[in-house]
Order: structure tokens, then sequence, then C-alpha cells
């Protein structure tokens, strides 16, 4: 993904979306490697999670820090900067920007935008592909 571009990441439910996205923000947060990429030096990542519940989050890390090998628990303090359910609310754009201004992120991951957009008519909500990709 190149800087400045935005990326739309849609598949079935349990595809495994948030499991890529959780892994490219641990290996950018790290420098480390990811999909046959390195970046030059480790960047700050902002992770919007409105979508998993925190049980299911706190896994996805665990499980991801373990696989990439363990990487300097002090990369990540410094680097990745996850908000829980933040975007929900009718003010989530101010909510947003304050994060943003914040951390001063080279990514940022919002995952899922159903929570920030509202659904199409006659939408099926978040598991319904043609739906999601409208939003």
């Amino acid at each position: 993904m190149p800087r400045a571009y935005f990326v739309t990441l849609v598949g079935e439910s349990g595809a495994g979306k948030s499991t890529l996205s959780y892994a490219l923000a641990l290996a950018l947060a790290t420098g480390q490697s990811f999909l046959n990429r390195t970046p030059t030096r480790p960047e700050r990542v902002l992770y919007f999670d409105d979508e998993n519940a925190e049980i299911d989050q706190e896994g996805y890390l665990k499980d991801l820090w373990r696989g990439m090998g363990r990487p300097n628990m002090g990369l990540l303090e410094q680097h990745l900067f996850i908000e829980h359910l933040t975007l929900g609310s009718q003010n989530w754009p101010t909510v947003a920007k304050a994060c943003i201004d914040a951390c001063r992120p080279a990514l940022i991951v919002v995952d899922t935008a159903i929570t920030s957009c509202p659904p199409p008519p006659n939408s099926l909500g978040e598991n319904d592909n043609a739906s999601a990709t409208r939003q």
C-alpha cells in the first residue's frame, strides 16, 4: 500500500480481514517484514477497532505477536495505538481527528467502517458484501 492511498479490504465474515489488518499493523509498528515488504523503520499505526470484542482483539494481538517472533514490546507501545469502539457515535469525525492529531500515524486502519457509515437502503449490514462495498 503506497502512502496517501485509501484501500478497502472486503471479504466474507470470518475470512481473516481483521487478522490480516492486525498483522499489517504489528509489522509496520515494529519495522518487520510483511508480505515480503520491509519498512525502512517502525511507523506509527492508529487502529480503530469498531468490530471486535476486546477479548478477540487481545487474542489477535497475542497470537500475532508470538507468530511474529515476539517483536519488541517497546516498539509496539511507541508505535501502535488502538482505539476500541470509538467511531460509533454521532461525533465520530471529531473523535477520529483528535486521535489522528494525537498520534500522527503513517497508517490508519478502520476495522469496520459500518459503524461510521450509514447503511444503504435494503442493506443486510456488515455480512452483505455488496452492501459493505457500497458503504
